[in-house]
């Protein structure tokens, strides 16, 4: 039942965010939630709620902030060697 939100270091956020973005994760399970996302490259959220997370989502915009599961990850997603060497290979 972890939540994890990711949110921008250098943004001031509405302070019912977390709340509003778990409420809306309660109401769609398995679903992530973003709090703004774009209709299409490059156009902000269409359709906003009442509380502000939008509702016309296509792709999440990560600085507004994302609310995932822990469930979503396997433990491989705190294989930070791994992933440190999998990053060498790719350069």
């Amino acid at each position: 039942n972890t939540y994890i939100l990711v949110i921008d270091d250098d943004i001031v956020y509405h302070p019912m965010l977390m709340e509003s973005m778990v409420r809306w994760s309660l109401s769609q399970p398995g679903a992530m939630i973003g709090a703004m996302s774009y209709g299409r490259p490059g156009a902000w959220c269409r359709t906003y709620a009442e509380d502000a997370i939008c509702i016309e989502p296509n792709l999440a915009h990560t600085t507004y902030g994302l609310l995932f599961q822990r469930r979503f990850f396997d433990a491989g997603i705190l294989n930070h060697g791994a992933a440190a060497n999998a990053y060498l290979r790719l350069r």
